[in-house]
């Protein structure tokens, strides 16, 4: 049997079996709940990162809405990824097996997602750890330097990455990572407005932003 432990809880004590019962008729609770097939979106996080010759690294994690057919499935690897609170009670392990760049799109209840406050990448005997940055509201900066390209900039000590979508279009543009107040990218688009998600590391948080000059 997988060692696989999750705590069903809720900020304010834990979860009573009504409610448990209540989020499986609903979307799957935890990681590795395979209880729902239904075809329906679903509170989750995407963890990315990857494990290979130049290193391991933990991305910026985004909170997402997403089908249950696109969940990982916990399997027994040289990798395990835990979630914990910020008094360091463990929400969850999810055992999987790297190979280079992964990604995975694991089912969390908001209930869970709220209290969850650091992942770690445990890999060979090496721990890796991303924790939520304190930061303020997002905000952005989208400017026009012609029809096909836009200079972007936000402040990445606060939100690490970045997820942008087109708003017209609703095609991912890009994504990307940072670390500085100041960040700047350049980015190939005519989209006039773009839908971002803002990740402190840990959850994300979705604004709209208005490309200046267009």
């Amino acid at each position: 049997m997988l060692a696989v432990a999750m705590l069903v809880a809720t900020l304010s004590g834990p979860a009573t079996p009504a409610l448990v019962a209540q989020l499986h008729q609903a979307c799957p609770a935890t990681p590795i709940d395979t209880s729902v097939t239904a075809e329906r979106r679903c509170a989750a996080i995407e963890v990315s990162g990857h494990v290979d010759a130049t290193g391991v690294a933990l991305d910026p994690a985004f909170t997402v809405l997403a089908a249950p057919s696109l969940f990982a499935r916990p399997v027994p690897g040289r990798a395990l990824l835990a979630g914990f609170t910020a008094d360091g009670r463990e929400l969850f392990e999810f055992p999987f097996q790297p190979n280079g760049a992964f990604t995975l799109v694991l089912p969390l209840v908001p209930q869970l997602a709220a209290a969850l406050t650091s992942l770690t990448l445990t890999v060979d005997g090496g721990t890796y750890r991303r924790i939520a940055t304190l930061h303020d509201a997002p905000s952005a900066e989208a400017i026009s330097t012609d029809e096909n390209h836009v200079v972007f900039a936000w402040n990445a000590q606060e939100f690490p990455g970045v997820r942008i979508v087109g708003d017209r279009s609703g095609e991912a543009i890009a994504t990307f990572q940072g670390d500085e107040t100041y960040q700047q990218v350049v980015i190939r688009t005519s989209e006039r407005r773009f839908i971002v998600s803002f990740s402190d590391g840990i959850h994300s948080i979705d604004r709209t932003v208005t490309v200046f000059g267009r």
